[in-house]
């Protein structure tokens, strides 16, 4: 199974002291570059920054396809619109290593 996250969820299972139920739903969380920075680097000293950052199975990504992320800017966030494009390229992946 693929797990593509944005912030919210990281911050709101951090916050509750259970982000390692992401972990053990999949084992491997993807999160675009713009989550990592959103959690991690603008919210240091907030809940889910330390955890993220140490959390070696969660493995971040850059966007390759940035024309979408503009297109869905107009509507969600950053972090949300390279989720989301993050999750369209991890399934194009997938499917292309014969993994439908």
């Amino acid at each position: 199974m693929i797990l593509v996250l944005d912030s919210s969820a990281l911050i709101t299972l951090a916050r509750i002291g259970r982000l390692d139920l992401l972990r053990q739903i999949a084992g491997t969380a993807h999160i675009p570059e713009a989550v990592y920075e959103e959690v991690v680097q603008a919210g240091q000293g907030r809940s889910g920054s330390v955890e993220v950052a140490r959390a070696h199975w969660i493995s971040r990504y850059q966007i390759r396809d940035q024309g979408a992320v503009v297109r869905l800017r107009a509507r969600v966030g950053k972090g949300e619109a390279e989720a989301i494009v993050l999750a369209r390229e991890s399934e194009a992946v997938k499917r292309g290593a014969g993994g439908d």
